[in-house]
């Protein structure tokens, strides 16, 4: 349990809660840097709208603890369903924890549970050799009963093409804007979404070595992810990876493994850091294919 006085839930645990919607909820992705704009595989829809054009009948289902050195409590879930009409829709739910409410004098008041959701819908289709697709978002923050935070909506838009290097081997190019739309209002607070552009690239070999690199700028800032990925005939992947946001000193290596039989799919992924609180964080993914 954390203690937060409620003022400061106007200032604090507000200021922050539009922040918890850049987390990368992909399993996959996640074991590479966090690097999937321009990586064609549908579990990197959350990178990349654009990837729904692949054409899956694909179900997810994602379990974090997020940040155990910072929180015991805290963590997130996803839900993501892809149809091969082309179309998905992701459920993305953030669990705060249980939070100690106390006065300004710290007398406590009681206790709640804090929580953030994004419920998004996807569609795409094709302009020439280019994917395209767009998502609508709904943002919605649940803090204290008494308070009443208002809805935000918004979207994204991305575009995704590929290019054959030589008979084997292929490069991409993904390209993201995320996040836009309205405000949140909280009291006599608002809160802008996390807007950003991004740019993915990914270089593939015919025997399986993927390399690629993202990169999102963001209002006050900006992030880098690095990863590369091994896979053997679409049996098991082995990922690795770097991530870093330099404005705010958050920096973490990721490792991260899959296997696949018969149309099911487990990802696992670790954040690796001991300076960091992201530091032993797992995740953990199951997919279906439909």
């Amino acid at each position: 349990m954390r203690y937060l006085i409620t003022l400061l839930l106007s200032t604090c645990l507000f200021a922050q809660a539009n922040q918890v919607f850049t987390i990368n909820p992909s399993v996959y992705s996640s074991g590479m840097g966090n690097t999937g704009m321009a990586h064609g595989n549908i579990q990197n829809l959350f990178h990349n709208p654009a990837l729904i054009t692949l054409d899956t009948n694909y179900a997810e289902l994602t379990n974090v603890t997020w940040l155990p050195d910072l929180a015991s409590d805290m963590s997130y879930q996803n839900l993501m369903y892809t149809s091969d009409k082309g179309f998905g829709v992701e459920l993305f739910y953030f669990n705060y924890g249980t939070q100690v409410e106390a006065d300004a004098s710290g007398i406590v008041l009681g206790d709640f549970d804090a929580s953030s959701f994004r419920l998004g819908a996807t569609y795409g289709g094709y302009i020439k050799d280019w994917h395209l697709g767009g998502r609508f978002n709904i943002y919605s923050h649940d803090f204290l009963d008494s308070i009443d935070i208002g809805n935000s909506y918004g979207f994204d838009l991305g575009a995704y093409r590929e290019w054959m290097v030589n008979d084997t081997n292929y490069m991409a190019l993904g390209i993201v804007l995320k996040d836009l739309g309205t405000k949140n209002s909280f009291v006599d607070t608002e809160l802008e979404l996390p807007a950003s552009l991004g740019l993915g690239f990914k270089y593939t070999t015919g025997n399986g070595f993927t390399i690629a690199t993202d990169t999102k700028l963001y209002q006050d800032y900006y992030s880098l992810g690095f990863g590369t990925e091994y896979s053997y005939q679409e049996l098991f992947d082995i990922r690795a990876g770097y991530y870093t946001e330099p404005d705010y000193e958050v920096d973490y290596f990721t490792i991260g493994a899959g296997v696949q039989a018969k149309g099911i799919g487990l990802d696992i992924t670790f954040l690796l850091n001991p300076d960091s609180f992201h530091n032993k964080t797992f995740m953990l993914s199951l997919g279906f294919e439909i």
